[in-house]
């Protein structure tokens, strides 16, 4: 017979301050979306619902740092990112749309937009 022991969480990123991802280029803030996406959809199985929390505000701060870099305009990414999370499919919906996101971003050319604190 064989006994399930519960895995410790894996922190797929890091939350950073304001002032740290304004000094990040947008593809590093998405980069960060996705991995914050995975986390809160992959904690969800593990029931510590303090750190689905901690996932989905920081996924919401970076969305808010990306629509400000936008003119005030939400990048589509941003609902995708807030959407796949809410799936809690252990970070498949994350995992599939990075993806897309990663093959589409590849065919444009590199944005470096940083803005100054």
């Amino acid at each position: 017979m064989y006994t399930v022991k519960p895995v410790a969480a894996v922190t797929l990123y890091t939350v950073k301050p304001v002032a740290e991802l304004n000094l990040m280029t947008d593809q590093e803030i998405r980069l960060d979306a996705w991995r914050a996406c995975g986390q809160s959809s992959i904690e969800y199985t593990h029931d510590d619902i303090s750190d689905i929390v901690e996932a989905e505000e920081y996924l919401q701060l970076l969305g808010r740092v990306a629509r400000q870099r936008n003119n005030g305009v939400e990048p589509p990414w941003v609902q995708q990112a807030a959407q796949a999370a809410q799936q809690r499919d252990d970070g498949k919906s994350c995992s599939k749309l990075f993806a897309a996101d990663l093959a589409a971003q590849k065919q444009k050319p590199a944005q470096h937009q940083k803005t100054t604190p």
